[in-house]
């Protein structure tokens, strides 16, 4: 690439990264998808962030499977919160007994501020907060499981009323959101295999731009940005904040959509 101004790195993603497969020729490597975006487009290794590109920061974003796309990593607090969580609230692990100890307890739970989980939680917002809240009225019986744990908490040490709520402080959300995707062209990549080959195919890149709080914070109310949680009592996978795929732009003032090239 020659001329590294937006115009031309936008036409470079359109004709030479989306929709393409490319062999992982880094394996082990942590960064290896951006190591293959590097090689597509012609830059050093290591140098996505080129001034001639103007603002931008290209980056890449691995898609999971669903909807859902991680945007950050966030521990509640107040510290340490999540063994506590674990230790009041988890329940059995499906592998207790056999991959792990007989009492590994779990706690995973995708929980958005629009419903109560089948467990009661839900996500409650203010304008300085979020906050992960239990409401042992809303669990579903339906399930004995359900009722069993529901008949366990009160027996507890410590009670679930000593650890909850877990809240997060909204503008250390805010700030780390825009740390991260504020002035981004965000592509995304799946792993895949080929003939037996590892690859990464690049699907789609998005621009983002002038990120706004207040469009984060009516994501939320809408239940489309939701707090994954997922630990066990032998380790904590991350608590996680997810927002649906489609609707990732909607945080930004500006924004668009880089697709691939049309073929003819």
């Amino acid at each position: 690439m020659e001329t590294r101004d937006f115009s031309a790195l936008e036409a470079a993603l359109r004709d030479r990264v989306l929709d393409r497969w490319v062999p992982n020729t880094r394996p082990g490597n942590h960064g290896a998808a951006g190591n293959a975006l590097e090689d597509l487009l012609g830059v050093k290794e290591n140098n996505l962030k080129i001034p001639d590109w103007g603002i931008f920061e290209l980056k890449t974003h691995r898609l999971e499977s669903g909807t859902l796309l991680t945007l950050l990593h966030s521990e509640p607090q107040p510290g340490r919160a999540i063994p506590r969580l674990l230790t009041s609230m988890g329940w059995a692990h499906a592998e207790a007994g056999r991959k792990y100890g007989d009492h590994e307890k779990s706690f995973r739970s995708t929980t958005s501020a629009i419903e109560h989980t089948v467990r009661g939680f839900t996500i409650e917002q203010t304008p300085e907060t979020l906050a992960l809240t239990f409401d042992p009225e809303k669990v579903s019986t339906k399930q004995l499981k359900h009722e069993d744990w529901l008949k366990s908490l009160d027996g507890r040490v410590p009670h679930y009323s000593s650890v909850l709520p877990l809240r997060w402080n909204k503008e250390d959300l805010y700030r780390k959101i825009r740390d991260k995707l504020n002035d981004t062209i965000l592509v995304n990549y799946r792993r895949e295999v080929r003939g037996g080959v590892s690859g990464f195919t690049f699907e789609s890149a998005h621009v983002l731009h002038d990120f706004n709080p207040t469009k984060f914070d009516l994501l939320v109310a809408q239940g489309r940005l939701v707090i994954d949680f997922d630990a066990r009592t032998g380790h904590n996978h991350g608590t996680k904040f997810r927002v649906k795929r489609r609707h990732l732009s909607d945080m930004f003032d500006s924004s668009a959509d880089i697709t691939p090239a049309q073929t003819i």
